[in-house]
């Protein structure tokens, strides 16, 4: 009786992985909507609203790049009520290239995402002039 017990908790548990997957999944899509909507976000002008854009662009990729990565992140696995992450099956039926697009969203969430890693960074400091010649700082990095 309690192995039918665990079967069914395990059979819950996925069943809940499925629900906070597909909301997850949800996100990823609206999210790339706008993304790629031109009347949302206007990159061919050159004004102080392009670069606003290009931010708020930037914002709305890691957006995307974590919510699609939170079913495979393994972050529930010290919770009390752990939910599995979703199963590696569901790679399986992915296509080449929606698997090398998987892999490269996985890792931009693990090395430069979620962490400085600094295999992803390219680090290239620089000064730069704000207002006049005499107010400089270096900028760390670009990405």
């Amino acid at each position: 009786m309690e192995n039918e017990g665990n079967r069914l908790k395990g059979k819950k548990n996925q069943f809940y992985r499925l629900l906070i997957s597909f909301n997850d999944f949800k996100e990823v899509l609206d999210i790339a909507r706008i993304i790629f909507d031109k009347n949302n976000l206007d990159l061919e002008i050159n004004t102080e609203k392009r670069k606003i854009d290009i931010l708020t662009k930037e914002a709305l990729s890691s957006a995307l790049i974590v919510a699609y990565s939170r079913p495979f992140s393994g972050n529930d696995k010290n919770s009390k009520n752990s939910i599995p992450d979703l199963n590696k099956n569901v790679i399986k039926i992915l296509n080449t290239n929606e698997k090398e697009l998987h892999n490269s969203l996985i890792k931009l969430r693990n090395k430069a995402i979620a962490h400085s890693d600094s295999d992803i960074i390219d680090i290239k400091p620089y000064y730069m002039s704000v207002n006049n010649k005499k107010t400089r700082f270096i900028n760390s990095f670009k990405k």
